[in-house]
């Protein structure tokens, strides 16, 4: 194979990647290149108020503690258990909705906060379904990571 044609080749795809990346930092919903899983602790309590209540809400996946998410149950956020449906059947915090995405679209409004939660650090449920929720058009997305084991510690409203 010719030499030149193989350099032209990673010159095009040297281009296009540096415009991709380039698009993706500028752009308003852009991909994050590396994912951040930043915790809401309830000392910016305050944040959690503006989180809730901002009707221009850049949407993101925010993690949440125990503190704030008692905090938004209190508020009457949505809560969406991610575990399997026999996990939900057994126990879960109390009101907390066991839906697939497309279903909770049909449910609640894109803007509607909504905090996602499954069985403990180790379990990722929630980080997929939040994600999930991003792509589908879902705004205030807030992961409780261990949710409810946590929870159930704690003492919280369950059913």
């Amino acid at each position: 194979m010719n030499r030149s044609l193989i350099l032209q080749g990673i010159v095009i795809v040297g281009l296009a990647a540096l415009f991709s990346f380039g698009y993706n930092s500028i752009r308003r919903n852009g991909i994050p290149l590396i994912p951040v899983k930043k915790e809401l602790q309830s000392a910016e309590i305050s944040d959690l108020e503006l989180l809730i209540e901002d009707e221009n809400y850049e949407p993101i996946i925010r993690g949440v503690d125990l503190h704030s998410a008692k905090e938004m149950f209190d508020r009457g956020v949505i809560f969406v258990d991610t575990r399997d449906e026999d996990e939900y059947q057994v126990a879960h915090i109390k009101g907390a909705l066991n839906l697939s995405v497309p279903e909770l679209a049909e449910n609640i409004s894109f803007d509607d906060p909504v905090v996602v939660y499954c069985d403990g650090e180790e379990c990722d449920l929630s980080d997929q379904y939040a994600e999930s929720m991003l792509d589908f058009g879902f705004s205030k997305i807030f992961i409780f990571r261990s949710g409810w084991i946590k929870w159930r510690k704690a003492g919280y409203p369950i059913e």
